[in-house]
């Protein structure tokens, strides 16, 4: 004789099939990530023509160094370098780096602002081959030197300086920001 159990069946069915109908909503959307949990929160930021552009997380390069003292001979450096994994790389160097304040980007000066094409012709603009003085600024807004937390704003003029020394195409980064948790020590 056969025993049927309609509910024992039911139950184990609807027990194999929940995570797939709680995994599956039409109305869902998953979040995109959180830039501020990833890479440790650092972050660049900048526009070229309008265009936002960023670097942070695992998937581009964001860095910032410091050199904290001119003990070898050279000045106290803050270097901040990004990229956005597909379109540009951008880079921001103070000489001198004192701290808090605003420095000042000029044409065949140490302080320079670049940016270099990822794709196409490859490019490197770099505000010493500005056509004008100033060529940029960069404004350090918050700076701790004992966990080497940065934050702060730049902007800049570059040009591309072609074989031969004559200069190509000229570029502007505008809106440029960035925040770092700390800075590597070089």
């Amino acid at each position: 004789m056969k025993t049927n159990h309609p509910l024992a069946f039911r139950l184990l069915s609807l027990l194999v099939c929940l995570p797939l109908l709680t995994a599956c909503s039409s109305g869902d959307k998953e979040d995109d990530p959180d830039p501020t949990t990833q890479n440790g929160g650092d972050e660049v930021r900048w526009k070229v023509s309008g265009t936002e552009y960023a670097g942070f997380g695992s998937n581009v390069q964001t860095q910032g160094h410091y050199r904290p003292s001119s003990a070898d001979d050279k000045n106290k450096e803050l270097l901040i370098l990004a990229d956005d994994s597909k379109t540009y790389q951008v880079s921001v160097l103070i000489d001198n780096f004192t701290g808090k304040g605003t420095y000042t980007l000029v044409p065949n000066g140490n302080s320079r602002g670049g940016l270099t094409e990822m794709t196409g012709s490859k490019s490197t603009y770099i505000s010493i081959w500005a056509a004008s003085s100033p060529a940029g600024t960069v404004e350090i807004t918050e700076w701790d030197p004992n966990t080497t937390h940065v934050k702060g704003t730049f902007s800049f003029k570059a040009r591309v300086r072609n074989t031969g020394g004559t200069f190509g195409p000229s570029v502007e980064v505008t809106s440029g920001s960035f925040n770092f948790k700390s800075v590597y020590k070089y």
